[in-house]
């Protein structure tokens, strides 16, 4: 099961991918869209509160 994930993974993984990325995020950066330290999500409790209360009325 592993074996197979990786393969998949490694179908939309690329390493050399993020080289055509950097310009987008350098764009982003400059105009203050994408900060150089990432923030916290806000909700993040709710939203494991909600995820929680689904497994619950799963079973």
């Amino acid at each position: 099961m592993i074996r197979e994930a990786m393969l998949v993974m490694g179908g939309y993984f690329n390493p050399f991918r993020v080289w055509g990325i950097i310009p987008l995020w350098i764009k982003l950066f400059v105009h203050r869209r994408l900060p150089l330290i990432p923030t916290r999500i806000e909700g993040r409790e709710e939203i494991g509160a909600i995820r929680a209360r689904i497994k619950e009325m799963e079973g």
